[in-house]
């Protein structure tokens, strides 16, 4: 499996099993309408190489002999009262039940989306990208077409647009 992840707005590199990459994206509470406030640019900064490097590492505890298809795995998910992902929807229809599993296992298990530095922490919600991608060249056509899924997400007029990214 091609072994390099992709952080933040679009350029810095870290090393993981997996593509994942965070993109802080302003999201709005439900109920109420009002902005979920993201404090500064290095708070977030700092929460996001953690949270990254944390999802790195679950994401190399793959299975002993498995091998992973190319693919784009979206999960949404809330803050639990433990500070954990809850409530996890895959967002789309890719990958197989191992890549999808993976993804999931990993998410579950970060452990430090409660220092997330938004304002109101429990109506924020969160998508995660990850890129499973077998070679340097799958990666490239699969981060192009994450790219324009998540333009058409932000661009969008719905609730789509109202998560905190993670991934892209």
């Amino acid at each position: 499996m091609f072994t390099r992840t992709r952080l933040t707005t679009f350029a810095v590199s870290a090393a993981g099993a997996c593509m994942a990459a965070l993109l802080p994206v302003t999201a709005l509470a439900e109920g109420e309408g009002e902005d979920i406030v993201v404090s500064s640019g290095s708070a977030m900064q700092q929460w996001q190489q953690r949270t990254t490097a944390e999802l790195n590492r679950a994401l190399m505890r793959e299975p002993p002999g498995a091998t992973t298809e190319n693919a784009i795995i979206q999960i949404t998910f809330t803050l639990g009262e433990d500070g954990k992902a809850a409530n996890p929807q895959f967002f789309n229809r890719d990958g197989s039940f191992l890549e999808r599993s993976m993804a999931k296992r990993a998410i579950m298990s970060l452990d430090n989306l409660a220092e997330v530095p938004v304002a109101d922490r429990e109506d924020a919600r969160f998508l995660a990208s990850i890129i499973f991608a077998n070679d340097p060249r799958s990666y490239t056509k699969l981060q192009a077409r994450l790219r324009k899924m998540e333009q058409a997400r932000i661009a969008s007029r719905d609730d789509r647009r109202q998560y905190l990214a993670l991934g892209y």
